[in-house]
């Protein structure tokens, strides 16, 4: 989906995770809870840089209690808290994207043109246990990030209910439901997944809820 340089810069700028102070942790965070269907995953993928630097590229960001989170890891968190689900946070090698705005959107550019599947540092031990997936990304030159690539092909999730939710600039799922379905395709893909642009975060929470209903949440 190679678009003009300028344009897909804005669209990318969502790459930016802006986190004052602790993250998630990447290994998977067990509530040891479920739903009726099963015990359900939230999977989720953000880059951080320093508060500062989102200041300057524009990127999005949510307050929380303990500083500012990226716009993907807020709807993460809450979407854990409200489905009682465990919470693990895709990760790649510290050092492996720039810290800085234009060269991190320059190699993530480069990465996803050349199609290269980065190494993942956090894994899952346990997947047989889920058999929901609710998977979270910013929207990078109009497709998932390349992270999110290296997790669908490190899992097979057949027969497994996945969910998609993303945070943009303007490019809402970015086509990226069906591109899930083609990775796993003995998977059963909700077709209506959930968008915000990431400018628009707060007071969200009631779409989230929405959308977490119609799948029996």
């Amino acid at each position: 989906m190679r678009r003009k340089h300028l344009a897909a810069l804005a669209v990318f700028a969502i790459a930016i995770v802006t986190w004052g102070c602790k993250h998630a942790n990447a290994e998977v965070q067990d509530t040891d809870s479920g739903t009726a269907t099963g015990k359900t995953l939230v999977v989720y993928f953000s880059h951080q840089v320093p508060y500062e630097v989102d200041g300057v590229t524009g990127a999005s960001y949510a307050p929380v209690d303990t500083g500012y989170a990226s716009s993907t890891e807020y709807f993460a968190t809450y979407i854990q808290k409200q489905t009682g689900a465990d919470l693990f946070r895709i990760t790649v090698a510290e050092g492996h994207y720039p810290a800085t705005y234009e060269p991190l959107a320059e190699a993530a550019k480069q990465e996803h043109d050349n199609h290269v599947l980065p190494k993942l540092m956090s894994h899952i031990d346990n997947m047989d246990d889920y058999s929901t997936i609710i998977i979270g990304y910013p929207i990078w030159w109009y497709d998932m990030p390349m992270p999110v690539y290296s997790f669908f092909e490190e899992y097979d999730l057949s027969r497994k209910r996945i969910a998609v939710f993303t945070t943009h600039l303007g490019s809402g799922l970015s086509g990226t439901i069906p591109t899930v379905k083609r990775l796993e395709p003995e998977a059963d893909v909700v077709e209506e997944g959930f968008s915000c642009n990431g400018n628009q975060v707060t007071g969200k929470e009631e779409e989230v809820n929405g959308w977490l209903k119609k799948m029996g949440y």
